[in-house]
């Protein structure tokens, strides 16, 4: 966190580093014995940590969705978020359908009650996992002609939903304290939510569209 590129924030007057926690209830049992109270001395214990290396507080998001709240709340956590967002998944969904899921995602979480980190979406298209089942799907079968998916957005269509998310981000200063924006994601191409240069975009193109709208 003292490495100078490591993400922070800005919230409460002071500059934050920035740590997400992908929540799993399976961990919460085997590491912590079922206790929340023990996750949040632990997180405690974490920001003592980086106060006496001169840092100021972690601001720690709990990433679990709207059921996150009362995570966060028994945890001392500072705001919630989501890997992805909330949506229907459909037969050959539009992008546009993907992002309008997602901004109504987005008052999910802030009606909630607690801080919030929106989720950006790139896209999801899972045919590549389902085709060709990665070990971890636990012997799962082949589906050869899947239609469960969205299509991929276009570099243009991905910086206009990013521009609605830092409006967003914007408009609601009281839910979104930290000004940030989490963006799914860098490298989930079996998932089709990569942002990370490939063959088909050996440019970067969705990388340029991201700094168009954030500069």
């Amino acid at each position: 966190m003292r490495q100078p590129h490591y993400q922070k924030v800005t919230a409460a007057a002071a500059t934050r580093p920035l740590l997400y926690i992908l929540w799993d209830a399976n961990h919460l049992r085997w590491y912590f014995d079922n206790s929340l109270t023990h996750v949040r001395e632990a997180f405690n214990h974490l920001r003592d940590l980086a106060v006496k290396r001169g840092l100021d507080t972690p601001y720690i998001v709990i990433l679990r969705g709207p059921e996150g709240t009362d995570i966060a709340r028994a945890t001392g956590a500072d705001a919630i978020s989501s890997y992805i967002s909330g949506f229907r998944a459909k037969d050959m969904g539009t992008y546009a359908d993907l992002a309008g899921q997602t901004q109504r995602y987005w008052e999910k979480l802030r009606q909630s009650g607690a801080s919030v980190v929106p989720i950006a979406m790139v896209g999801w298209d899972t045919r590549a996992r389902q085709e060709r089942p990665a070990p971890w799907d636990h012997g799962r079968k082949a589906n050869l002609n899947p239609t469960r998916y969205f299509a991929l957005a276009t570099p243009e269509e991905l910086a206009a939903h990013l521009r609605t998310a830092v409006n967003y981000i914007s408009g609601n200063p009281k839910a979104c304290p930290a000004r940030t924006l989490l963006i799914y994601s860098w490298n989930e191409c079996d998932e089709g939510g990569g942002l990370i240069p490939t063959k088909g975009d050996p440019e970067g193109a969705y990388l340029s569209a991201i700094r168009d709208v954030l500069s």
